[in-house]
């Protein structure tokens, strides 16, 4: 089990997505984003460690302080890019890691045509992408 405090966290990445651009940690190689949260600690590690356990999630603990948080590692098809790549006006509609919209919710950006070109091959759009990456068994943190 991971528990990162997000201010020494290194979060200058971006997920690309259909529904925008999602704020990322780097951590070990691997990319991660929000999940779901929580206001007390136990619950986000309780939480945290159903996943290890009983899913296919590979998720940590991020401590904010507004409360804490469980972000999940980013699926290896999401393109992943650093902040500095963005330019400024895209950089002003990151989705922050605290509102995650569901899909009929999801609020229309200025880059959204742009965006959704990129999952277009041949005029047939692609297959749907998790966000997450799913290991195939749970996650055994003692493997790692």
């Amino acid at each position: 089990m991971v528990i990162l405090d997000y201010a020494s966290a290194n979060h200058d990445y971006v997920a690309v997505t259909r529904e925008g651009f999602w704020e990322a940690i780097r951590f070990q190689d691997h990319f991660y984003v929000f999940n779901r949260g929580f206001s007390q600690l136990q619950e986000a590690i309780a939480s945290c460690r159903y996943d290890m356990d009983h899913g296919s999630l590979i998720s940590l603990v991020v401590v904010r302080p507004q409360g804490y948080e469980v972000w999940s590692q980013v699926g290896s098809d999401i393109p992943v890019l650093p902040k500095q790549l963005l330019s400024p006006t895209a950089r002003d509609s990151l989705l922050p890691a605290r509102s995650v919209p569901s899909l009929p919710e999801r609020p229309f950006w200025s880059f959204w045509g742009w965006g959704s070109k990129a999952y277009v091959v041949d005029g047939e759009p692609a297959a749907p992408q998790s966000l997450f990456h799913h290991s195939p068994r749970p996650y055994n943190a003692l493997q790692a």
